[in-house]
């Protein structure tokens, strides 16, 4: 799937969880038509794949050789154009350990399926009508504690304070803490009429006419899940012609999220 994304100041949600062991609990239910991954470990600590992709689900789920440059294994579900074939968080993350004794899958992109929301604010009433579902195109960025000398806050310390006091967690021991090193921030999202089976994708352009409209309706989708929030741009951190990081004001926490330069 090749499309622009929004413009770079723009608003854009982010999810700070991207450990799949975590959010098959988190947002269990969650509904993806393309999740793409990599379950790191050390080689001697776990089963070597064999040198040809396990395929699960019919092949709709495959589970790539160990790659020793990143010691890891990539792990990638669904197509990115294929709207059709979809699966829960939870389903994928079971089906998955169910076959390989893997700690972790790490999200690098993600496409969730929305539902238009029942109530939204009058901005964007009107221009989600006869919109049948929305697909929102998540990739992972790394974040940093420091851009240009400027500090910004520690996602896996807030992370981990937060799933403790929310009762996700009853300790800091979950696996899956130590791989809060990334963010999924929001690249697009795209609304879609369905015509018996057949859907037809319409431009993000053609609902988010501009930064309100996406700003209004991402606070929206985002509402009762706390581990999300929505970047606002702050600053963009430049050297020379090229921007190396960006950061983003967190509209909820009022917190500065410093994250790497998209490789998009």
């Amino acid at each position: 799937m090749s499309i622009s994304p929004f413009p770079i100041d723009w608003v854009r949600n982010v999810d700070l969880i991207t450990p799949l062991s975590l959010q098959q609990v988190l947002n269990k239910n969650q509904e993806v038509f393309y999740l793409r991954g990599r379950a790191s470990e050390q080689i001697s600590r776990i089963e070597v794949i064999g040198k040809e992709p396990i395929k699960l689900e019919g092949g709709l789920i495959k589970i790539y050789p160990y790659d020793t440059t990143t010691r890891s294994f990539p792990v990638e579900f669904g197509s990115r154009s294929d709207f059709e074939n979809r699966m829960t968080l939870r389903e994928i993350w079971e089906t998955i350990v169910n076959e390989v004794a893997i700690p972790d899958v790490v999200i690098q992109e993600r496409a969730c399926v929305i539902s238009p929301p029942r109530r939204v604010p009058d901005i964007i009433e009107e221009v989600i009508q006869g919109i049948d579902e929305f697909y929102q195109i998540e990739q992972s960025r790394g974040w940093r504690r420091k851009i240009a000398g400027i500090p910004c806050m520690s996602v896996q310390k807030t992370m981990k304070n937060e799933l403790i006091s929310n009762g996700i967690l009853k300790s800091t021991k979950h696996p899956g803490l130590r791989r809060l090193r990334g963010v999924l921030l929001t690249a697009f999202i795209l609304p879609a009429i369905k015509v018996g089976k057949v859907v037809d994708i319409k431009g993000w352009q053609s609902v988010f006419r501009d930064n309100e409209v996406a700003h209004a309706f991402q606070r929206v989708i985002r509402a009762k899940k706390f581990w999300h929030d929505t970047a606002i741009p702050w600053k963009f951190i430049a050297e020379g012609d090229s921007i190396v990081g960006y950061i983003y004001r967190l509209e909820s926490r009022n917190k500065l999220l410093g994250v790497e330069a998209p490789s998009i």
